[in-house]
């Protein structure tokens, strides 16, 4: 036989060794979410019993004991936020002991104990992979109200901007051949900075990459004009399109351009870009003409800068 009772102070190495059994547990079948139990149990443990002895009216503890040996233990406590107003925190007989009712008797113990302390609704948590436990709890009438999906967040990769030099210049080729590729069928040839000279661009300081977590993902050329500086490349690899590096780019561009002590930023694209001609409109680039250039029909835009990089109107060159 054995017997429930109100666990005190002297029971808490028998009941931080149960909780430490029920931890090892969960760490053996959830393999999810590991770095959940990397705290040392102990740490954890202690002080939600001392929170036992020193608010008995918000926690309670029971233990399930026979000939004096504690084998199972529940924690119940009163919860003032949340969608119950009481919770079993929980709940662990030793395998050796179930099947002896001991679990349900411990868990009786502490619905009695809420009811008398005024809740109505009882909630708990069981981690999914715990079939034996979810049976259990279902059996006897709670039912799944909530699921709490989890999504372990990693370290954003850094995202910068950097001046490229020559090492990155097979990478700076690849990423405006992949960007530009699908553009030859449109035009009927290469698209013109498909044809660039990168080495000699990166040897003038004239191209900038942006990486993410190291990679270079995305390139930009700026050439330096008497009245403005020119725009003369973007291109950002198709693996990486639709995240806001173009943008990243764009901005840094302005930025560049006001910090070299420009007032104006210009740049061409192709009359079949249509896409890119729309994008740059709603940028704040105004177009200012039509016409070829190097055998390519080019269409010229602009954008006048002011100090906080909005768009000034446009007074002339």
């Amino acid at each position: 036989m054995f017997g429930i009772r109100k666990a005190e102070m002297g029971d808490g190495f028998a009941v931080v060794t149960l909780w430490t059994h029920l931890i090892e547990y969960h760490r053996s079948i959830e393999a999810f979410r590991p770095k959940r139990w990397q705290i040392a149990p102990d740490k954890a443990i202690r002080p939600l019993l001392a929170a036992v002895w020193e608010h008995p009216e918000t926690r309670a503890a029971f233990v399930a004991e026979t000939d004096g040996r504690a084998f199972g233990f529940v924690y119940a406590e009163l919860k003032e936020a949340g969608h119950c107003p009481a919770n079993i925190n929980a709940l662990f007989v030793q395998a050796d002991e179930r099947s002896r009712g001991a679990g349900q008797a411990l868990l009786d113990a502490a619905l009695d104990w809420c009811r008398e302390h005024g809740a109505n609704e009882v909630s708990l948590d069981c981690i999914w992979p715990n079939d034996l436990a979810r049976r259990f709890y279902e059996k006897r009438r709670f039912r799944p109200l909530l699921v709490t999906y989890v999504l372990e967040l990693e370290p954003k990769d850094e995202i910068r901007i950097r001046s490229a030099d020559t090492a990155d210049v097979p990478a700076v080729k690849q990423i405006v051949h992949d960007a530009y590729q699908h553009y030859i069928a449109r035009m009927g040839k290469p698209v013109s900075p498909m044809l660039d000279d990168y080495a000699a661009r990166a040897s003038e300081s004239v191209v900038w990459v942006v990486e993410e977590g190291g990679a270079i993902v995305g390139i930009l050329v700026l050439l330096p004009k008497p009245d403005h500086l020119l725009l003369d490349n973007i291109a950002v690899s198709p693996s990486h399109q639709g995240l806001g590096f173009g943008r990243r780019l764009l901005e840094f561009a302005e930025a560049e351009a006001l910090r070299q002590g420009y007032q104006q930023i210009r740049l061409y694209t192709h009359e079949t870009m249509i896409e890119n001609q729309r994008l740059y409109a709603a940028i704040g680039y105004e177009e200012t003409g039509r016409g070829t250039e190097a055998g390519y029909e080019r269409v010229f835009m602009r954008k006048q800068l002011s100090d906080d990089g909005r768009r000034k109107p446009s007074g002339g060159d």
